[in-house]
């Protein structure tokens, strides 16, 4: 099957309309999930800074009390602000915000009030920037606030930080003696946001090309399938429900393969609707009738029975419809349960069911009747919080060959009747 981009009319093919149709949403979905996913990406990786640094600011601060146990504290004097932790001086102090730097390579500031007292962060001569402050921002957002904040733009000494602070709490559990800060440089950080982007927008594109290629490659086969697909779907829009999808689809492992499965149960689905009762899903009587004529031609014996479910309108009237169709519901499931492998059940209309026993005399169809009308008795059927019992009556007839199937199905209705006539609630052959 060879396809052309255009035909012989001037008009598009298939070849090209899909081409057309799969390229340029491509391109455009490719454009969108770049620019989404970029800003995605910066701000994802934006979000695990922010966890890293909230991370160890909380470390820091469970250190301390750990460490330093009681709260912290100043000395002013003339000369000097010096830094305490409950009965312990921490001013000139580094070795723990120290080591913490060495194992997270970050910044960590303490902060007296709005003086910072402790720090890791120095200057080109490797003097600590103490005694300096927070800016009225971060003094607004975090000291007077009580509650910690991420900062992507922070000045310290003229460099340019991502910085979280976390207000520190007294012991009384309600005043904020400080904050304590810890930074990353905004330079580092946004050179690893950006190569990670640039990475991403990389992969994005190659992949973009590979799918473009791939789809011009294989164009003329995804077309071919389709086709069949679409021949398929024509067959189900015409009523030919038996028809069988080409294997070329359903072989296919991909996606297409997934769309022709589907259009089997799709079909499967239909041929369910045309044969089958919706509320109980059972064969309806259109579907059952050609089932009753295949099962008289097979040759094999059989018997007839039809059941109906007894005082059925006392549910409807007494508790509502939908209690009726739980009724319905319930005893065609329990039916549909008995006949496994030994025949068939048919909604045969209203609360009327006709059972239809494979290999059975009418003798064998009574007692099988019979246990399942026991099974009825011994179902309760829930509803609104009510349980109602439910019991039926039986017709049951032979089956022959030669004869009428509607004489059988008269022959069966005949005896439900004389059964209704002398009491409900039972099986009468």
């Amino acid at each position: 099957m060879k396809l052309t981009k255009i035909n012989r009319s001037g008009k598009q093919s298939l070849y090209g309309t899909f081409l057309t149709m799969t390229l340029v949403p491509l391109l455009l979905f490719g454009l969108v999930t770049t620019i989404y996913s970029s800003y995605t990406l910066r701000k994802s990786m934006t979000e695990a800074v922010h966890s890293d640094l909230k991370n160890v600011a909380d470390v820091m601060l469970v250190t301390f009390d750990a460490v330093y146990p009681g709260d912290f504290n100043v000395m002013v004097s003339e000369e000097e602000t010096i830094l305490y932790k409950g009965e312990t001086m921490l001013s000139g102090d580094y070795d723990l915000i120290d080591a913490m730097k060495a194992n997270t390579n970050a910044e960590i500031s303490v902060f007296f009030y709005d003086n910072r007292l402790l720090t890791t962060i120095t200057n080109a001569a490797g003097d600590r920037h103490i005694n300096t402050g927070a800016s009225d921002t971060i003094m607004k957002s975090v000291y007077m606030t009580k509650e910690a904040k991420f900062f992507d733009n922070v000045s310290i000494g003229g460099t340019r930080y991502f910085a979280y602070y976390k207000p520190i709490i007294a012991s009384d559990g309600s005043t904020c003696v400080g904050m304590i800060g810890v930074a990353r440089k905004a330079e580092t950080l946004r050179s690893i946001i950006n190569n990670g982007t640039y990475k991403f927008l990389a992969i994005v594109i190659i992949a973009l090309l590979i799918t473009g290629g791939f789809i011009v490659a294989y164009t003329s086969k995804i077309v071919l399938v389709l086709k069949r697909i679409m021949d398929f779907m024509k067959e189900l829009a015409d009523g030919f429900f038996y028809k069988t999808l080409d294997p070329i689809v359903m072989t296919r492992t991909d996606e297409l393969g997934e769309l022709g499965k589907a259009m089997v149960k799709v079909q499967v689905a239909l041929r369910r609707q045309i044969e089958r009762d919706p509320l109980t899903g059972l064969f309806n009587r259109r579907s059952g009738e050609k089932r009753l004529d295949e099962l008289q031609r097979s040759g094999k014996p059989y018997a007839l029975a039809i059941g109906d479910i007894d005082f059925f309108k006392k549910f409807n009237d007494n508790f509502g419809h939908e209690c009726g169709d739980e009724v319905l519901k319930t005893v065609a499931r329990v039916l549909s349960d008995s006949m496994a492998k030994q025949g068939f059940v048919i909604r045969w209309g209203g609360e009327e069911f006709l059972i239809a026993f494979a290999d059975h005399t009418a003798v064998m169809a009574g007692v099988k009747a019979g246990e399942i009308l026991q099974k009825i008795r011994d179902t309760k059927v829930e509803y609104n919080g009510q349980a109602h019992n439910v019991t039926m009556t039986f017709g049951v007839a032979e089956g022959y060959a030669d004869r009428p199937i509607s004489e059988q199905i008269n022959a069966a209705d005949a005896k439900l009747y004389e059964g209704k006539e002398n009491g409900r609630n039972r099986v009468v052959v």
